[in-house]
């Protein structure tokens, strides 16, 4: 009884030591699942939460300085772009399509909370689709528009911890390059 009860606070010493190290700043996000009508429980978590920005493509209108007159420039761009991104465990084999539902699902409501961001494992935009919401802008003699799209990736690491009551089993699994559902467009006129 003894080492039952030992086992069964150390188990919880590890989880709560777990749940701390891997909380992010702000929004600690943890959902649990309880089977076996308690005798076991699986818990989700995110640590390790880091987003990159990537350059899509850049374009610059010019209305030289040698012109008379001051002109309305648009960005058009050229590029059609997807990407996708991909849900592995460590070493680096995908997991199974329920088990990535799964923790896409979880990921999606930790993101959200954490970053204020819908992100998916694709996202694709047509250049025209990107030249449709592009900028406008009037352009005195030697001035440019600069119009830069770009778009938001997400990484992290899941944490999966697993308790039957005797055992405590954690996997991680990686979350890599999961795009933004929405591509940002910036935009500055300057003098050339």
């Amino acid at each position: 009884m003894k080492k039952a009860i030992s086992t069964f606070f150390a188990c919880l010493l590890t989880a709560a030591l777990t749940i701390t190290l891997s909380a992010t700043p702000s929004h600690a996000a943890q959902k649990c699942t309880v089977a076996g009508n308690g005798a076991s429980k699986t818990c989700l978590s995110m640590k390790n939460i880091e987003k990159t920005t990537k350059v899509i493509e850049e374009v610059v209108v010019r209305n030289p300085a040698n012109s008379k007159a001051s002109v309305t420039a648009s960005c058009s761009f050229t590029t059609n772009f997807s990407t996708t991104g991909q849900i592995t465990t460590q070493t680096g084999a995908k997991v199974s399509s329920s088990a990535e539902g799964s923790f896409l699902g979880f990921a999606k409501a930790s993101i959200s909370a954490e970053l204020s961001l819908t992100i998916g494992l694709s996202f694709s935009q047509s250049a025209s689709q990107a030249t449709a919401i592009g900028a406008t802008a009037t352009l005195k003699p030697g001035h440019k528009l600069t119009c830069t799209r770009k778009i938001i990736l997400v990484s992290a690491v899941l944490v999966e911890d697993y308790y039957n009551g005797t055992t405590h089993k954690t996997t991680q699994y990686k979350m890599t390059k999961a795009p933004v559902q929405k591509v940002v467009t910036d935009t500055a006129v300057t003098k050339i």
